[in-house]
């Protein structure tokens, strides 16, 4: 009797060494007999077994199985070797798809994947319609263009032209073509070429621009740079802000290098650090320091505070409030030293509140307090309250209070010692000495209050002494050696020391004190000796020659 495959018992389960025989039933239509066969020849007659268009009816493990269905897994998948296909390749939940071509989806959830030859990795929500594009993973990322990556991280996004890059972080956008954001927060690569390498909230808008780092800076013309920091504002082209803080460069190819608040908008600038500088000269330059100005074009300031360059060549190394308004003049440092002369080639090296005014032409003044000088090559070395106003040529070495007035004038030093001549005068030194209006190469080598002054005075000599003075409109050539209160007042005279003398005829002279002269070419002296061993003895025939005959002295008539 006949028993139903139903009521076979059940034999061991697998593994099965392929001998075990199972029974076949023949085609009903036909003779409907069955017959035993091995299991491993069943097997191997179903593994070949096609379907009426040529595909097989068996999955097997060693072979090509064309599927023309999809393919749910229940449960874990694991690969071993190459996986491969010629359509789209899709892991994950809730996959919106958009007509995608050889598409990948590597996992993750609620993404949508459309173009040719895109992957999304993994992940959630991530979003591409176009050609050639690759998203890591992360959430809700978003490209819409073609040949553009996204890494990873969250809302991040890249509409570009084409080959955009996001390499991770939260909230960054590439819409530039090539435009690339490294990573960080809420950058954005906006123009073609540009690049954000990390940081948050910073921009690169201009064409091949970069911001490598730092938080809310921005790049906005084409090839500038900030390399990080805070704030910073490359605006210029090529231009350059390496950090710092709130900075901002505006000329061509202008550079800051950190600090704050610098401001470099003249084309080619350079500012090194510090706070609140501005370059505004082409290719001005302001190393550091505070509140310093550089206006001139190739202008230099070296540090210092509130320091200022307003014309071309021009320099200040460091100091406080300094200022040069001139062409190619200097300042070393100190404080409120100014230049404003109208011509080029002044110096100050340092002090305080120091001039070169006026007309100024390579004026010089070393250093000291409160000097002055307005005229083209003349120089105050040093002191305080020194002036050699507008005289060319002319030099107060230092003291105190000292002027000049007229060309090659010179004070070495002393206290408020006068020049005011016609040119050519010299006072060494001294207190309160003097040399008047229309007096030139007249000198006054040292001592108190002396004086040399007169009508068309010339070549005065006061030695030293207190109170002398040589004046009048008739004493050229005078000589006082010193004392006090000597008076010369006829040409070619002199008064060779002592007291209350005065000369009142031409080539007269005095020795001694309290003499007042009664005759020109004449020597006046209360007591005179003469060497009466050095005396001739006989007539030496030399008209005014004194000698002796005996005790009588006699002159000469020649």
């Amino acid at each position: 009797m006949a028993i139903k495959i139903s009521q076979l018992p059940v034999g061991a389960k697998p593994p099965f060494d392929g001998d075990e025989l199972v029974a076949l039933v023949e085609d009903p239509r036909g003779s409907a007999s069955t017959t035993r066969a091995s299991l491993s020849s069943a097997m191997t007659y179903l593994s070949g077994a096609t379907d009426g268009v040529g595909m097989p009816v068996l999955a097997a493990r060693q072979k090509n199985n064309h599927f023309s269905e999809k393919q749910t897994m229940g449960s874990s998948l694991t690969v071993e070797g190459t996986l491969s296909g010629t359509e789209n390749l899709v892991v994950g939940t809730n996959i919106t798809y958009c007509t995608p071509t050889l598409g990948s989806v590597g996992g993750g959830t609620a993404h949508c994947i459309g173009g040719s030859h895109s992957t999304i990795g993994g992940g959630r929500g991530n979003k591409t319609t176009n050609d050639c594009v690759t998203i890591g993973g992360g959430c809700n990322n978003i490209v819409t263009c073609d040949q553009a990556t996204i890494g990873g991280g969250v809302d991040n996004r890249v509409d570009a032209c084409a080959t955009g890059t996001i390499g991770g972080g939260s909230s960054n956008r590439s819409c530039g073509e090539a435009g690339v954001v490294g990573g960080g927060c809420s950058n954005a690569a906006g123009a073609d070429y540009s690049t954000v390498a990390g940081g948050c909230n910073l921009s690169a808008f201009g064409c091949g621009s970069t911001v490598s780092g730092g938080t809310s800076g921005c790049a906005i013309v084409d090839g500038s740079t900030v390399g990080g920091g805070v704030e910073n504002v490359a605006g210029g082209g090529c231009a350059t802000i390496a950090g710092g803080r709130l900075n901002k460069v505006t000329g061509t190819v202008a550079f800051i290098g950190g600090g704050s608040t610098n401001i470099a908008p003249g084309l080619s600038s350079f500012i090194g650090g510090g706070s609140s500088n501005c370059a505004c000269g082409e290719g001005s330059v302001i190393v550091g320091g505070v509140n310093n100005l550089a206006c001139g074009g190739d202008s230099f300031i070296g540090a210092g505070i509130t320091n200022q360059v307003s014309c071309r060549n021009s320099v200040v190394v460091g100091g406080t409030a300094n200022c040069t308004l001139s062409l190619s003049s200097f300042i070393g440092g100190g404080a409120g030293n100014y230049i404003s002369a109208s011509y080029e080639g002044n110096a100050i090296v340092g002090g305080e509140n120091n001039t070169v005014g006026g007309d100024g032409y390579a004026a010089f003044i070393g250093a000291g307090n409160s000097n002055r000088t307005c005229g083209c090559y003349s120089s105050v070395v040093g002191g305080k309250g020194n002036d050699a106003g507008t005289a060319m040529c002319a030099i107060i070495v230092g003291g105190q209070d000292n002027t000049v007035s007229n060309n090659f004038d010179v004070v070495v030093g002393g206290c408020s010692n006068q020049v005011a001549g016609c040119g050519n005068n010299f006072i060494g030194g001294g207190g309160a000495n003097c040399i008047g209006s229309d007096t030139c190469y007249s000198t006054v080598a040292g001592g108190y209050t002396n004086n040399i002054q007169g009508c068309e005075m010339t070549f005065g000599f006061i030695g030293g002494g207190c109170n002398n003075a040589i004046g009048g409109c008739a004493a050229a050539h005078g000589v006082i050696a010193g004392g006090i209160n000597n008076c010369v007042c006829a040409n070619n005279a002199i008064i060779a020391g002592g007291c209350n003398n005065i000369v009142t005829h031409n080539r007269a002279a005095i020795v001694g004190s309290d003499i007042t002269s009664v005759g020109a070419d004449m020597l006046h002296a209360k007591c005179l000796y003469l060497s009466a061993g050095a005396l001739p003895t006989s007539d030496p025939s030399i008209a005014g020659v004194v000698w002796r005959d005996g005790t009588d002295l006699k002159i000469s008539v020649g």
